[in-house]
Formats: C-alpha cells, structure tokens, sequence
C-alpha cells in the first residue's frame, strides 16, 4: 500500500471521500448561445442529432498501369504527388534520377481516391471505371480495407474478403445500411399503431420525438429477438423495462 504524505491518516482521507461523496452534484453550465463565435464553442449539446449523409464520399478507383518514367512523370504532375526532390543535398536531380533508374517497368500503382457528391455522380464515375478497365476485368476497384458495420455490435475494420466473410451476416457497408435493418425488423403494423396512439407524456402532436421514436424501434428489435409480448400503446419506459428484464433474464441463463 502506498504510504501518504506526512500529516494525512486513512481515516481523514476516508472522510474526505465522504464528505465529497454527500455534496450535491450541480447542474452542468450551459453557454448562453450566441456569446462566442461557432468556431470557438465547446462542451455537450443535448440538442445535436446525428444523422448520417451518404454524400460526399470518397470511391477508390481501379489501379493504374505506368507504362515508363514518361508516364509516370506525368501521372505525379497531374495527382499532385512529386518525388521528395528536396530530401538530399543538392537540387535532388540526382536523388530522382536515382529513382527512375530503378524502377521496373510497366509497373501497377495505386490511383488516387476520387471525392462525388451525388448518386448521380458515383453512378457515372463507376460507369466510366467499367468502360476503362473492363467491367470486372483484371483489374477491378478494390473495397478494402473497408469498415463494416452491424445493427448490435461495435463496427469492425476489415482488411480481406475472407475477414468480412468471416464476420458472418447483418454486416453492412454504411451506418445507414444497418439502421434500415434494425427498422425493417419491427412490424409495420407496429409503427403504425404507435404513429396512431393518443397523445401521452413524450409526445408531441400525437407523434413521438425523433430520439424517442429511434429509441423505441430499438426497444421493440430487442423484444422481437427476445420474444417478449408487448403492445404498442406502452410507455417507452415500460418497454425498457421489460425488455432490460428480459435480457438479463437470458444473460442468467447463458451463464448457468
């Protein structure tokens, strides 16, 4: 045990954490908006929602092809990737020639990723790749390493189409995709009587907020899963009950 400093006993460090145990936890400051500039604000904002914007994205495009250190030269320009010509002494001619003399031609490179900002854009981009490199010919658009994400577990980064094989099913490319799933899991018929229920605590406008409502479908996927009877005139708070009952009734059994 480590020894305290000279003048403290356990009983007055006991005390202390006591004393600082009992005091009343104050309510978090909340900047008055508008005082500062946007760039220079900080803290939690209660109000944020996020929401997930498929657009702008970055597509990989399919490998190029150098064919000699004329078309590579040409290709550094035009990417905006030069050679560390300054790396040495000098004024790195030689640094550079000492490059090219070794490279083996033709050689494949990775081409740089391109930025669309439409559906539209992305469908024409793919086209154009198809046209080029023949379709899913010999050298097609890598996806990976790519991130995968599932409806109930943390997103994974996967390197191989073997590891994403691996990972097994209800893992998808985009956030998005694996909220559709969650939703697509609950009973129509359930959302709508929900959308149809008289106004009560939580609502507005016989409707529930949207973190309510996000906070529902959730409840009611884990209660499918579960096979917990419910109706959907509950109170979101009664159906977190019984769905947190649930679970821990089934993570009882697993443990036995």
């Amino acid at each position: 045990m480590a020894e305290l400093p000279p003048g403290l006993t356990p009983e007055m460090m006991a005390n202390l954490a006591a004393f600082l145990a009992n005091q009343p936890i104050k309510d978090m400051y909340v900047r008055p908006s508008g005082t500062l500039p946007q760039n220079q604000i900080r803290g939690y904002n209660p109000r944020y929602v996020y929401s997930y914007k498929e657009f702008p994205k970055a597509l990989t495009p399919p490998p190029t092809i150098v064919k000699n250190e004329a078309h590579e030269r040409t290709l550094r320009v035009q990417w905006g990737t030069p050679l560390p010509w300054n790396s040495g002494e000098g004024d790195g001619r030689e640094t550079i020639a000492g490059y090219y003399a070794g490279q083996d031609y033709p050689k494949e490179v990775p081409t740089p990723q391109v930025i669309v900002y439409t559906a539209q854009e992305e469908a024409a981009k793919l086209a154009e790749w198809r046209a080029a490199h023949g379709g899913e010919g010999a050298h097609p658009a890598t996806p990976y390493p790519k991130w995968l994400f599932h409806p109930d577990k943390p997103a994974i980064y996967v390197m191989t189409s073997d590891q994403e094989v691996g990972l097994g099913p209800n893992w998808f490319d985009t956030p998005k995709a694996a909220q559709d799933a969650v939703k697509s899991k609950v009973r129509p018929d359930v959302r709508t009587e929900i959308q149809a229920t008289t106004t009560r605590p939580g609502m507005v406008n016989g409707r529930y907020s949207l973190d309510e409502e996000a906070e529902r479908i959730d409840l009611m996927a884990r209660a499918d899963r579960l096979s917990v009877t419910f109706h959907p005139q509950w109170g979101t708070p009664r159906l977190k009950r019984e769905v947190e009952e649930a679970e821990s009734k089934a993570r009882e059994t697993e443990a036995a």
